[in-house]
């Protein structure tokens, strides 16, 4: 293989930085677990991780010509990496934490937004003090990009430990002349490694946020296509509901296909309220509530397995209901006689 075929573009890309990517694809993944099911250490967990996978990476590298590992080079590949890795075990993190009938971007949707926190631990070199609880919100934004800087920084470090200088590299080059030119070996890796890595940062929120509505269904889950007629009928909400009226004639209603909606819900009293659900993956509905003057409430459903009771989520409740409040509902036929 000669010079010009081995450091090409395509050699730098299949080679380098798809590994590296792997690589950070993996970290990402395994600190999202840890954050997930025991804690985040702001920074810490960056800097181990971008200085694991620096080192490996810039290791891959030894024996590659200098310019390819130039400080610019390394500098937009450790951004690049970092922003992949910072969205990657956030995306981790909110799968972990959300329930069965939530999107897998809904927790962290809620943690941006300030309702749902991470639990964290921190440590002060000042006061040798650690502090911990619950971050949300703008806090946890803060320190997420600390999390990915400190990746970014450590990785930058560490590609350098672990390409080593490539004596090997120099020397063979200066053995044998390289056929290419001094301009082709300019070639535009520093913006290459950092759009590569900034576009599958966008395709890995896009793909998981698409992933309920990709029609793929689960294991388990071959007989949702029936789901839809066996819930037709009369329903009725249970008296945690009471915003939608006092008596349960108020809260009955009846569900049927719907126009532009898989199923439609229209309570017994005109204009009381209205449902209109979309069935996505796992036997879970998705809809809205409306209300009428009281506005439309955002909604989640699933349905027991022996089709008898409905399981409510209210996603972003209004005021005077609690956060993620449980509705259910059960069809008419299996109320209690009174």
């Amino acid at each position: 293989m000669d010079t010009m075929t081995q450091f090409s573009s395509s050699y730098w890309f299949f080679r380098r930085l798809i590994p590296c990517m792997l690589l950070v694809l993996l970290g990402a993944v395994i600190a999202g677990l840890v954050r997930g099911y025991v804690l985040f250490v702001p920074g810490i967990m960056g800097m181990v991780v971008g200085g694991v996978v620096g080192w490996v990476s810039g290791r891959l590298g030894r024996g590659d010509p200098e310019h390819m590992w130039s400080f610019a080079n390394r500098g937009w590949l450790s951004i690049g990496a970092g922003l992949f890795y910072a969205v990657c075990a956030a995306l981790v993190v909110s799968v972990v934490n959300i329930g069965s009938m939530s999107l897998p971007l809904d927790w962290l949707a809620e943690v941006m937004a300030g309702y749902e926190g991470e639990v964290f631990v921190g440590f002060s070199t000042n006061s040798y003090q650690s502090t911990g609880g619950d971050i949300s919100g703008g806090w946890w934004i803060f320190f997420a990009i600390v999390d990915w800087l400190l990746f970014a920084f450590l990785f930058l470090v560490a590609t350098m430990v672990g390409w080593g200088g490539n004596e090997t590299s120099q020397d063979s080059l200066e053995q044998k002349p390289s056929p290419i030119r001094p301009e082709r070996l300019r070639m535009p890796l520093p913006m290459v490694s950092f759009v590569f890595f900034a576009l599958m940062s966008l395709a890995a929120v896009i793909g998981l946020a698409m992933w309920p509505y990709s029609g793929v269904a689960p294991f388990g889950a071959a007989s949702d296509s029936n789901l839809v007629s066996e819930l037709h009928g009369d329903w009725i909400f249970g008296p945690e509901a009471e915003f939608l009226g006092s008596s349960e004639t108020e809260r009955r209603f009846t569900l049927m296909p719907g126009l532009g909606s898989e199923l439609a819900g229209f309570s017994e009293i005109p204009t009381q309220f209205m449902l209109s659900l979309e069935l996505r993956r796992g036997g879970v509905f998705e809809g809205r509530l409306s209300l009428g003057v009281g506005g439309i409430l955002p909604i989640r459903m699933q349905a027991s397995e022996d089709r008898t009771e409905l399981i409510f989520v209210v996603v972003s409740p209004p005021i005077g209901i609690v956060s993620e409040e449980r509705l259910t509902a059960c069809r008419v036929s299996d109320q209690p006689s009174s």
